[in-house]
């Protein structure tokens, strides 16, 4: 296991080769335990640096990386920057798992990724849920004929 400063699918599987993404694949998995987060400036515009404890493995080589501090894909950072969001305010710490993968796509890269997870906020699979909640809570709107 490598102990390294920021984990990062680049980090873990190296620079993705988009002529080689023909299919969907999964290239990496993602633990860790968040406590917090910051949003930082990169080379590639804001991020979400999620700290805490994190361990990625790249799912060819079996080779595992730790860090405590990660970066992940946006499609993986928004759901779980939105759970951290909450854990500022309860002060809990959010536990989660990831798979994390790329597929073709007509994109200026040429693929795009896509996520599994797995948290203990229910939240997070669901960000809507409570707001669904809120609705079935509300009474149906009424039609009104117009007078002509």
């Amino acid at each position: 296991m490598q102990l390294v400063s920021k984990l990062a699918v680049k980090k873990i599987c190296g620079t993705i080769n988009p002529k080689s993404i023909d299919t969907k694949k999964l290239l990496c998995t993602i633990i860790g335990s968040v406590v917090g987060s910051k949003i930082v400036s990169t080379t590639y515009g804001d991020s979400t640096a999620f700290m805490g404890t994190f361990e990625g493995t790249n799912l060819d080589t079996g080779e595992t990386f730790k860090s405590n501090v990660c970066y992940l894909p946006s499609i993986a950072e928004v759901p779980l920057a939105v759970a951290v969001a909450k854990i500022k305010e309860s002060e809990k710490i959010i536990n989660f798992a990831c798979k994390i993968g790329v597929m073709p796509a007509d994109t200026q890269v040429g693929y795009e990724y896509f996520i599994e997870y797995n948290t203990s906020d229910d939240d997070l699979s669901d960000p809507l849920a409570e707001s669904r909640q809120l609705l079935d809570k509300t009474s149906k709107p009424k039609l009104v004929k117009s007078k002509k």
